[in-house]
């Protein structure tokens, strides 16, 4: 929670718009440039806090980073061997291969600028609704057309943690409330995975703050084996709540109170073959076979190939997740890029398996961090859970590269700055 300092009554204002003015950097940083791709101005300021401080030989590299720091050195050179093997047009291999060095740029600017959770995370409040107003300077069609699900119930959700961290008055009854109708928001919205997320994140803030106080449970998760064991359990965990799901997207309560076209989505994934969590993710299917075609080096940077497309496509026609035809989108189609749609599985499609470490390292930290109760707040929870699926599910653009450079910072490195320990 926030401690305010007992001073005199006329400090405490300055508090406040200092925190405000936090919150408005974040929002401006969240614009878009186009120089070599997309940028947002944060990246391209906290990279010049990171050439400032090493100028002046004050720049630190926490301990916490170091090893992030030497994946993300491997990623960028293997990408770079991938891309001369798989002969890349020289300036979309410098945008491949920037990526990884651009991420580790951010995370040391950020670690560097920022020394206390407290603004950090004010700071990331201003990013998520600087998120929002980028449709209004850019246009996005696809948010315009559903501002909930395309970055407005994100905003609210995140805001609605962010109180529930600040704000006694913002626990018990009133989150409860708000958790109800956020949900119910989000499924009308055709946003089951917003709801999802954000119950998910709810449940194992408060399981976990009651496990994890258990000798038994901190003795389970301080043994290596016996947290591997833990995690094996937690995948068994997952498949009966797939099967839960299927149960709950085929009920006619459920699919009575959505719009049709989401409930013949859910009732088609949750009769899908490969469950309800994955139903519906082609793209993961593709990616997969593109990977293991070239396990060491990849496809390259932005890889593109007919064949994995037309792949997916076939997928997508099988499974009648869309009620599409094949030729007809083949002779639509003006891109050949190899379907993702997630953070590993991008690295690992154009740049091999040791490009995709850092992103088994992300994932394994976010992870154990949650499981041995490092963190004790819903906020950090909630971010652990978004970032978890999103290394699985969401595909990695400047957006996704953004966001995810404060989340790494504001969750590995709390020992580095102020107040290691949240207690909300």
């Amino acid at each position: 929670m926030f401690q305010i300092d007992e001073r005199p009554v006329f400090f405490i204002p300055l508090f406040w718009i200092r925190l405000f003015f936090i919150f408005i950097m974040g929002a401006l940083l969240t614009q878009k440039v186009n120089l070599v791709g997309e940028l947002f101005v944060g990246e391209i300021i906290f990279s010049g806090v990171v050439l400032l401080k090493a100028i002046q030989g004050r720049l630190a590299i926490p301990r916490e980073f170091r090893v992030a720091l030497v994946l993300l050195f491997l990623w960028a050179g293997v990408q770079a061997v991938s891309d001369i093997v798989n002969e890349v047009e020289l300036g979309v291999s410098i945008k491949g291969v920037f990526v990884p060095v651009l991420l580790g740029l951010t995370f040391l600017g950020v670690a560097n600028f920022f020394n206390d959770r407290n603004s950090l995370m004010v700071f990331l409040l201003g990013v998520v609704w600087g998120y929002v107003s980028l449709p209004f300077t850019y246009g996005d069609p696809y948010f315009f057309g559903n501002p909930w699900k395309w970055g407005l119930g994100f905003a609210v959700i995140f805001t609605a943690v962010f109180f529930h961290r600040v704000s006694p008055i913002f626990r018990g009854m009133v989150f409860f409330v708000s958790l109800v109708f956020i949900i119910g928001i989000s499924l009308q919205n055709s946003s089951r995975s917003l709801a999802g997320l954000f119950l998910i994140s709810v449940l194992a803030f408060y399981f976990f703050r009651l496990v994890g106080r258990l000798p038994a449970y901190r003795r389970v998760m301080n043994d290596i084996l016996l947290t591997s064991v833990f995690i094996i359990f937690m995948v068994f965990v997952l498949y009966v709540v797939d099967l839960m799901l299927r149960l709950l997207f085929t009920s006619d309560f459920l699919l009575n109170s959505v719009p049709l076209e989401d409930a013949e989505k859910y009732m088609m994934q949750a009769n899908n073959e490969m469950g309800y969590i994955l139903g519906g993710r082609s793209e993961l299917l593709i990616s997969i076979r593109a990977f293991w075609d070239s396990p060491l080096l990849g496809h390259g940077s932005w890889a593109e190939s007919e064949y994995y497309l037309y792949e997916y496509i076939a997928e997508i026609v099988k499974n009648k997740y869309e009620d599409i035809d094949f030729l007809q989108v083949v002779n639509q189609t003006n891109s050949f890029l190899i379907p993702t749609h997630s953070y590993i599985m991008s690295s690992l499609v154009w740049g091999g398996a040791v490009a995709g470490l850092f992103w088994v390292y992300s994932f394994m930290g976010f992870l154990i961090g949650v499981l041995r109760g490092r963190r004790n707040s819903l906020i950090d929870y909630y971010l652990a859970v978004l970032m978890l699926w999103n290394i699985l599910f969401s595909p990695f653009g400047a957006n996704a590269r953004w966001l995810f450079s404060i989340v790494f910072v504001l969750f590995f490195m709390a020992s580095f700055m102020e107040g290691e320990v949240d207690e909300n």
